[in-house]
């Protein structure tokens, strides 16, 4: 069954757009290289453009697992972090019905 997962976080005003740049490349990268993602997101608050989202929706387990196993989240944590510090916060979901 599917795995969702919504990470969230917060930049400062001055970083939202070296924050857009990286997302932007993390998402091609992830839908280049990860068949089992079904679907990938980067949204921002209507009314704070600090505040974003990263919606991702995984075929599976399996799929969810090779994800956070690959080099590009490896990547992307090692350049996300110095931008949003300790403001990440992160839930998953997993298909309940359907």
């Amino acid at each position: 069954m599917a795995v969702i997962t919504i990470n969230g976080c917060r930049v400062a005003p001055a970083d939202v757009g070296a924050l857009r740049e990286l997302l932007g490349a993390y998402i091609e990268e992830l839908r280049a290289r990860e068949a089992g993602c079904l679907h990938a997101r980067v949204l921002v608050e209507a009314e704070d453009p600090c505040a974003v989202i990263v919606y991702a929706e995984f075929r599976d387990e399996e799929a969810y697992a090779e994800h956070l196993s690959s080099s590009h989240v490896a990547a992307l944590r090692s350049r996300l972090h110095p931008l949003i510090g300790d403001t990440h916060h992160k839930t998953i979901y997993r298909a309940f019905v359907g």
